[in-house]
């Protein structure tokens, strides 16, 4: 299944999906946990475009990217990791 289709299907059953759904996953980098120094989430959207392109500026490396089901719908989220300096 494609993403936007996966987005499409997420979208049109948020009314009825259980909290409990796991997310489905648009974009995964593998990266080594070992030389992670710090992790953070950002919401992806309009509202949040800012502080992801901040976040992307200050070196920070997107190796997540996944929609999540919760208590007011359907959310996306990116998940960032800062590497460890040499």
């Amino acid at each position: 299944m494609q993403t936007q289709e996966m987005i499409e299907r997420a979208l049109r059953a948020a009314e009825t999906t259980e909290t409990s759904l796991q997310p489905t996953i648009l974009m995964n980098l593998n990266i080594d946990h070992e030389k992670v120094a710090e992790y953070k989430t950002c919401y992806v959207n309009e509202y949040h475009e800012t502080d992801l392109t901040e976040l992307l500026a200050a070196g920070w490396t997107v190796f997540r990217i996944q929609t999540e089901f919760g208590i007011t719908g359907h959310v996306t989220k990116a998940y960032l990791a800062k590497l460890k300096a040499n």
